[in-house]
C-alpha cells in the first residue's frame, strides 16, 4: 500500500526474503536457497503454483513447501469456518508433486488491517493465533533453510 509505514520485525536466520505475487515474477540463474510458494486453494491459482513449482524445479531452485493462503475464513458473528476457495485441492497437490503444506493462514480481516496500519499481525497482535501461524511458518522456513545448508556442507565434504 502506498504510504504505509512497515516496521522491520528481524527473526533469528532470516536475512533476506524475497515476495513474489503469483504470476508476475521470472527466475533465471539463481544462487537462492529456497522458496515458499504461496496460493490460495482454489483450482485456477493452484495451476499457477503448479506452474511456479516446474519453473523452480527447471533452474534448480530448492521449494521448501507451500503456504495455503486464505484457507478458511471464520464469520466473526457466528464462527462458522467457510472453505470459500475450496478445500483439500492443495493437499492434493502436494501429494502429487511431493512438497509440504508448511501453513494455512486463514482469510482474515485483521491481517489486513493490521498489514495496511504498517504493524502487521506479528508486531501488533503477536501473541495472537494469526501472529503464531506467521511465526511458525519463518520457524519452518529457517529450519528447512538449516537443514539444506548442512546437506549441502556434507555433500561438499564427501567430495573433498
Amino acid at each position: 500500500m502506498a504510504g504505509a509505514k512497515f516496521a522491520k520485525f528481524p527473526i533469528a536466520g532470516v536475512k533476506k526474503v524475497i515476495c513474489v505475487a503469483s504470476g508476475k515474477g521470472g527466475v533465471g540463474k539463481s544462487s537462492t536457497a529456497g522458496v515458499v510458494i504461496v496460493s490460495t486453494p482454489q483450482d485456477l491459482a493452484l495451476l499457477d503454483a503448479r506452474r511456479g513449482v516446474e519453473m523452480f524445479k527447471a533452474v534448480n531452485v530448492p521449494i521448501l513447501g507451500l503456504v495455503e493462503n486464505m484457507s478458511v475464513f471464520e464469520c466473526p458473528k457466528c464462527g462458522e469456518l467457510s472453505h470459500i476457495f475450496g478445500h483439500e485441492s492443495i493437499r492434493k497437490l502436494c501429494k502429487e508433486i511431493n512438497l509440504d503444506i508448511l501453513c494455512s493462514v486463514p482469510l482474515d480481516l485483521r491481517i489486513r488491517e493490521t498489514s495496511d496500519d504498517g504493524k502487521p499481525i506479528v508486531i501488533s497482535q503477536p501473541e495472537s493465533n494469526l501472529a503464531k501461524v506467521y511465526l511458525q511458518l519463518a520457524e519452518e522456513v529457517v529450519r528447512r533453510l538449516d537443514q539444506k545448508a548442512t546437506n549441502v556442507s556434507q555433500l561438499q565434504q564427501k567430495t573433498q
